[in-house]
């Protein structure tokens, strides 16, 4: 008998430890198969963490944008235009009202004058790219259909802003290459001076805009 009651104690002792052992197999495969369902997040490549820089960058407002505040608000133009070299210019005035918009990121100016015998009514619109990094100037007025687009880079040892583009002579159709040059003289005198090629390729400069704030 005593040695029936061992036998069988043994038997418990055997149940007991292969049912924990059981259980132990059960939860370390439940451990896994939780580890195994968890999403995995693929690290962020450099490349693609610069390209997320750069989309913030491009859409910030950056420290050339200052001038855009600089040449907000209102200015008193003298506008001197050359119809030929050695002719004395046609001088006219205007007045600007210069707003910013979109926080800053672009300011929109609107001219109103008399050039001549014609009235004036122009609007620009200046922006700095931060992708190009490049100003960029759109204008157009009532005396033409054309829009014109030029992109200016800024030289801060002459305090200047250079802007190229093209327009088409509306004689011969064929594209002209403008050149404008914005002097920031300082936070109250502007003096842009804008050069057109002529039919030999020489620029003669055509037109004077002296802006002074009100």
């Amino acid at each position: 008998m005593k040695k029936i009651g061992l036998f069988l104690m043994a038997l418990l002792l055997v149940g007991n430890v292969s049912a924990q052992q059981s259980s132990k197999n059960k939860k370390v495969k439940q451990k896994a198969a939780k580890k195994q369902e968890q999403p995995v997040v693929a690290e962020e490549s450099d490349a693609l963490r610069q390209q997320r820089v750069a989309q913030v960058q491009e859409r910030m407002v950056g420290p050339m944008h200052r001038f855009l505040i600089d040449w907000s608000g209102n200015w008193r133009e003298e506008i001197k235009i050359w119809n030929q070299p050695n002719e004395e210019p046609l001088v006219s005035n205007a007045v600007r009202d210069g707003r910013l918009f979109a926080e800053g990121r672009f300011l929109t100016c609107n001219t109103m004058g008399q050039i001549g015998h014609n009235p004036l009514m122009a609007q620009t619109v200046y922006g700095f790219d931060n992708s190009k990094m490049k100003f960029v100037k759109v204008y157009y007025d009532n005396l033409g259909t054309s829009i014109l687009v030029l992109e200016g880079a800024i030289n801060n040892e002459n305090n200047q802003i250079e802007f190229i583009g093209t327009t088409d002579d509306p004689i011969t159709r064929r594209p002209i290459k403008i050149r404008q040059v914005l002097n920031m003289k300082d936070p109250m005198k502007v003096v842009l001076e804008v050069f057109m090629e002529q039919q030999e390729g020489k620029e003669l400069k055509t037109m004077e805009i002296v802006s002074t704030k009100m």
